[in-house]
């Protein structure tokens, strides 16, 4: 089953209500925050290496432990 995704400025509430989903960042191009299975969250980059679509996933950055800040800064190229 597909993720549904939405595009939104990512904030506090925004995720705070994220169930199974992914919400993209209107203020970073391929950052995501997407709700995982268990209830937490954590942040996503979708980056295009050699004209290949990779998504890189970091398990490490869960919510609300790193704020957006940090995975705003952690997707910037």
């Amino acid at each position: 089953m597909a993720l549904k995704a939405r595009k939104v400025a990512l904030t506090p509430a925004a995720i705070d209500t994220l169930k199974s989903a992914r919400i993209w960042d209107l203020l970073t191009p391929g950052l995501a925050i997407e709700g995982l299975a268990t209830g937490k969250k954590c942040r996503v980059y979708h980056l295009k290496i050699a004209g290949k679509d990779i998504l890189a996933t970091l398990f490490g950055g869960l919510f609300p432990a790193l704020s957006i800040a940090d995975a705003r800064e952690w997707a910037r190229p």
